[in-house]
């Protein structure tokens, strides 16, 4: 399609909107009449196959419907963003959360206690130093050291 051809269907369908007849407007541009008659009774046949107005009862039924859509927006949109997630992905992103927060605790106190074994007495990281040492201690099995009896100690060897 031509410039020429696109500014006379504008003006045409214009036309056509204001009550014209398709002959009137082929009229005006006879040297396009074979490209415009098509595209103008189209243009006719869909404007009187519009409908204009819709029976009440239609349209009580579809402003229902655009309203109720409206508040069930306008819930989703006042619930918090947590409440919005359905009960498993909830789960799933608290366990990944715990997760995430155990592994950060894990390889960071193992990067604390790496760079507190080296430390001396008087050091700022002496205290985690003791602190694990102490903390390997506390979960060992072995069952208390007995006591020897020295042998030069006894009931015996005092009378």
């Amino acid at each position: 399609m031509t410039d020429q051809l696109y500014e006379a269907l504008a003006e045409s369908l214009d036309a056509i909107e204001a009550g014209a007849d398709v002959e009137t407007c082929l009229a005006r541009y006879p040297h396009l009449a074979h490209e415009l008659r098509p595209l103008l009774v189209t243009a006719a046949q869909a404007r009187a196959a519009a409908v204009t107005d819709a029976p009440p009862d239609v349209m009580r039924r579809a402003r229902a419907r655009v309203l109720d859509a409206a508040a069930e927006m306008r819930e989703r949109a006042a619930a918090p963003p947590i409440a919005r997630l359905r009960w498993p992905a909830r789960l799933t992103r608290l366990v990944f959360t715990v997760l995430a927060v155990l592994t950060f605790m894990v390889t960071g106190g193992a990067g604390l206690v790496s760079a507190a074994s080296g430390a001396l007495p008087g050091d700022r990281l002496y205290p985690v130093k003791r602190g694990w040492a102490c903390a390997c201690c506390l979960p060992s099995t072995r069952p208390p050291a007995r006591r020897w009896k020295k042998p030069w100690k006894t009931n015996a060897s005092t009378k």
